[in-house]
């Protein structure tokens, strides 16, 4: 073998080597941004569906203090309308009628109740899933940042070797164009 043809191997092998070097180098900053970014996103996210969450909560409050007060408003009405002396409204007796609207109102109540615990458990489920999905996607650019780490040797070896191997035709081209 000439000169030239193992100063091209050489020469190519280290050049390939740096080049793959910098380049896994630079991949892993990457990956270590993302994953930090990632994680970020997934912290953020979530503190903005527990912030919907605590204003959705504070709505249905409002409104179940609402209802509550039309279903007193309107218990009390009805008996009013209905006396004391066993006077009817409507059907039945008096306490029928106002038992009759005091159910109607704890109907509604009950109803918005439930309504509101499933939007807000909604809510809650949501934020926990995009964090956990973010979380994900740190967890996995944290295992490519991994598996550069411990495998960037190796794959610089394998580049030095075939940047060594793709230069000996270089090599041998100069040896006959000197000889």
């Amino acid at each position: 073998m000439s000169w030239w043809v193992a100063g091209s191997m050489i020469v190519g092998a280290i050049g390939s080597g740096i080049g793959t070097d910098r380049s896994i180098n630079r991949q892993r900053e990457q990956l270590r941004e993302k994953e930090r970014a990632l994680r970020k996103q997934a912290i953020q996210t979530r503190n903005a569906y527990e912030t919907r969450h605590i204003q959705t909560e504070n709505m249905h409050s409002d409104k179940l203090e609402a209802l509550e007060k039309t279903k007193i408003f309107n218990t009390n009405k009805v008996l009013s309308m209905a006396g004391g002396s066993g006077a009817r409204v409507g059907e039945g007796t008096t306490a029928h009628v106002v038992a009759s609207e005091n159910a109607r109102g704890e109907f509604a109540l009950n109803s918005y109740r439930k309504k509101s615990d499933f939007e807000l458990e909604n809510i809650r489920e949501k934020g926990e899933n995009e964090q956990a999905r973010f979380n994900s996607m740190a967890d996995e650019a944290d295992d490519a940042y991994q598996y550069l780490t411990d495998n960037g040797k190796q794959m610089v070896f394998e580049s030095m070797l075939t940047g060594g191997m793709g230069a000996t035709g270089s090599g041998v081209a100069m040896k006959s164009a000197w000889t």
